[in-house]
């Protein structure tokens, strides 16, 4: 679930200390690269892959234990928001 990649991304952008209930934190593909460029294997960095979480076994523990989830909002755009955001 890219444990390593998401953590390195809330830590640069200390996403942790974003009040979820006023707003979504917003975060482009081009700050995840840039965060996760000193990574070595494609699916620690590649945008595409890392945003992948199609079900909650597929978030990262960083999401789980802060209960967030990952929508996309447009291309190459994420809102990260607080809640539940499967069914």
């Amino acid at each position: 679930m890219h444990n390593d990649s998401w953590k390195k991304i809330f830590d640069d952008y200390d996403i942790l200390k974003h009040d979820f209930s006023k707003t979504p934190f917003i975060i482009t593909a081009e700050q995840i690269k840039k965060s996760t460029h000193s990574f070595k294997n494609t699916g620690e960095k590649e945008v595409r892959i890392l945003c992948k979480q199609d079900c909650r076994q597929d978030r990262a523990d960083v999401f789980i234990k802060n209960k967030l989830f990952l929508l996309p909002i447009k291309n190459g755009t994420f809102a990260i928001i607080k809640g539940e955001g499967y069914l």
